[in-house]
């Protein structure tokens, strides 16, 4: 299977193998242009882990629903300039690369098929312009070169954006009841009445020491979490959800443990794992 999979180049085959090749461009080599974070194999396992992760997605569901597009406004109001948020996003040039790949194969085989609306068209475009923000400004933290305030000010309300994009996604203005934790589980091999269960349970945080504008920050981020383990029968996603919540819930992979710090030592809520990372370890 490694040497079949080591030689397979049927990316184009189906929205399904594009997405993989997108998923794994965050397991490619990293340039030595790159921060020092990326560099490290604790990074290294990350990626496996938020791949893994992103795959267990792909296994869940890849159906999008587009409807009438709907958007979310942001009040403004007097009083002093607000100040300047100061954000990174992580430079993986391959993985928005591969990003846009992906989009421009949805538009393509979308159009194929005659479903491409004028809806799932605009949301498109939009995704396309988002990950070719991110890319640029990915390209300007690997030159080193400094991010104007206007791109910060982007990157502030990012948030907002995706809440936004989500919604269109969605054909709605809020997130129906089973769309509103991000756990999952998929079963992916059977064997004997046991069930071999991908999972993807709550974010976890992240803190990294990256470089803005020339000087070091501790940088906190989201990130997906990822479990594997066998089950007597095929889990829902909201049985998997209410096992995250017991004392006795599958542990993570044996190989993740280096990279996670104990969140009662960092105060952090209940089921919520911390990633720790910075240049020297």
């Amino acid at each position: 299977m490694k040497s079949y999979c080591a030689g397979y180049r049927q990316w184009d085959a189906s929205l399904y193998n594009k997405t993989l090749e997108c998923i794994n461009t965050l397991n490619a080599p990293v340039a030595p242009e790159c921060p020092l974070f990326m560099r490290t194999r604790y990074w290294q396992e990350k990626n496996l882990y938020t791949a893994l992760a992103a795959w267990t997605e792909l296994k869940h569901d890849m159906i999008l629903y587009s409807e009438q597009p709907l958007a979310a406004e942001a009040g403004e109001g007097g009083g002093p300039e607000p100040p300047v948020h100061l954000s990174y996003v992580e430079p993986n040039l391959a993985f928005w690369n591969g990003a846009l790949d992906l989009l421009a194969y949805q538009e393509k085989s979308l159009s194929a098929l005659g479903a491409l609306t004028e809806e799932a068209a605009s949301l498109n475009k939009q995704l396309r312009d988002l990950a070719t923000f991110l890319l640029a400004v990915s390209r300007k933290e690997v030159a080193r070169e400094r991010l104007s305030l206007q791109e910060f000010s982007e990157l502030s309300w990012i948030g907002g954006k995706i809440e936004s994009l989500t919604f269109q996604a969605l054909g709605s203005d809020h997130l129906p009841e089973r769309e509103r934790q991000v756990a999952l589980a998929a079963d992916v091999y059977s064997c004997n009445g046991r069930f071999l269960e991908e999972g993807v349970g709550l974010a976890d945080e992240i803190y990294v020491i990256a470089e803005i504008n020339g000087l070091p920050y501790l940088t906190r981020g989201a990130s997906f979490s990822y479990y594997e383990f066998q089950s007597d029968n095929r889990l829902t996603d909201e049985e998997w959800q209410g096992i995250l919540g017991r004392p006795d819930r599958p542990a993570r992979p044996e190989w993740t443990r280096e990279i996670f710090v104990d969140s009662s030592f960092t105060g952090g809520k209940h089921g919520f794992g911390r990633f720790a990372y910075d240049d020297h370890h």
